[in-house]
């Protein structure tokens, strides 16, 4: 009907320039894989969202835009318009009745299902074992211990072969003879915050099977921060957030990193996805002078040693975010090196066991390089009481198209 409300554009899509024979287009990409691949649009599609924001109906879109566009050039909008709707890249009642149709399965599902697979690694078992090979064949690391307390690792997307896998191997291999038999794993959510701590009771899947959370501390944790009073007024003691974790790849690809270093012996992981510090930065502030915050990480640290778990810690986070796709106005590719100076006071920091200074940093220039491991890291850094750390790797990630880059870390705790 034409009266009804032409849809607008996803809020919580990514979007970014691209070139493609000298013409610059807009790449849309769905995080969450409801539109299942990213598709390219011109910039004069991408303008017409900017319309589409003040409420317009197809009638007013025809009357307004038929004469500047003309009738033919006005019904082929329309056009990509219907079928980026079916794709899934609107916000429509369409895009609606999906996403609660992704909720009813994922509800019903006995594990997490692998968001990336097929994409950032292979699904077939020996293919994926292959892959897994050959990301270890690039470690460069001289490392020789590898029984770590704890890692900091990458969460830069495992397709990256020429960027992230050195790095994903010297982290997880610094830990491949570790005997511990609880995985805590601390992931930057980067789209979800409904708590600092967003907890899972669900199974994460992988193309080597299935890994068991820890339930049992998972449950003993909640039971003692929801048995005292509330200590932040925006949040609730303890969250479980399976929806967050179902769109989040930061911790599945630790799990999947787990699953193939100890395929031959049986683990347990509890997967924990960090909310935004940001406020704290903001506000000058140490989160740990948040209640809820510092309750948390004690009672988590507090419950694993009464229970008798033996530990490894982990951070699957990144560094520094800068360049067009980041918001920025230059190209990434003139402050490489300025990055690696800001990076190694972060790391420098960290090797000290330092949270407080490690997060000064963000402080003083006010995440200037949107630093998405802040959160993870410092948690990490109270909850295992973090006496030292080692530099295994670094990597800087630039991508042409938008230029852009990430700068990756593999860092060895003890």
């Amino acid at each position: 009907m034409k009266d009804k409300l032409l849809p607008s554009l996803r809020k919580d899509l990514d979007y970014f320039p691209t070139t493609e024979n000298d013409q610059t287009l807009i790449v849309l990409s769905d995080k969450k894989g409801i539109a299942q691949f990213p598709i390219a649009i011109s910039q004069e599609m991408f303008s017409v969202f900017y319309i589409l924001e003040g409420n317009i109906t197809e009638q007013q879109f025809r009357e307004t835009f038929g004469n500047e566009f003309g009738a033919e050039a006005t019904d082929v909008i329309l056009q990509n318009l219907s079928q980026l709707d079916e794709m899934g890249f609107l916000e429509s009642p369409k895009f609606q009745e999906k996403l609660l149709q992704y909720h009813r399965e994922y509800k019903d599902q006995p594990f997490r299902p692998m968001l990336t697979i097929g994409h950032s690694y292979p699904e077939d078992k020996n293919e994926f074992m292959k892959f897994m090979e050959h990301l270890f064949q690039k470690n460069i690391s001289t490392n020789t211990k590898k029984n770590y307390r704890g890692i900091i690792a990458p969460h830069l997307d495992l397709s990256l072969t020429d960027y992230s896998h050195r790095v994903y191997a010297a982290s997880y291999d610094a830990i491949s003879e570790s005997d511990a038999d609880t995985f805590v794993i601390f992931g930057t959510s980067h789209f979800a915050m409904t708590n600092y701590f967003m907890f899972t009771q669900k199974r994460y899947n992988t193309p080597l099977g299935i890994i068991e959370n820890d339930n049992e501390i998972v449950n003993e944790i909640s039971k003692r921060l929801n048995g005292i009073e509330k200590l932040d007024k925006d949040f609730d003691n303890f969250t479980i957030n399976d929806d967050a974790h179902r769109w989040e790849h930061s911790v599945e690809y630790a799990a999947v990193m787990l699953s193939y270093i100890f395929r031959n012996r049986k683990i347990k992981i509890i997967p924990i996805l960090t909310g935004s510090f940001f406020e704290y930065i903001h506000n000058h502030q140490q989160p740990i002078e948040n209640p809820l915050i510092a309750t948390t990480l004690q009672v988590i640290k507090e419950v694993l040693s009464e229970k008798n778990r033996n530990v490894c810690w982990i951070s699957s986070a990144d560094f520094s975010h800068f360049g067009n796709k980041f918001g920025d106005d230059f190209d990434a590719k003139t402050k490489l090196e300025e990055c690696i100076k800001e990076d190694s006071i972060l790391i420098k920091n960290i090797f000290k066991g330092n949270y407080k200074e490690f997060f000064q940093k963000g402080i003083i220039d006010q995440d200037k390089w949107k630093v998405c491991g802040f959160s993870p890291i410092y948690s990490q850094m109270l909850a295992m009481d973090t006496k030292q750390g080692e530099l295994l790797d670094y990597n800087q990630w630039y991508e042409e198209p938008t230029k852009s880059a990430v700068s990756i870390a593999a860092i060895g705790l003890t």
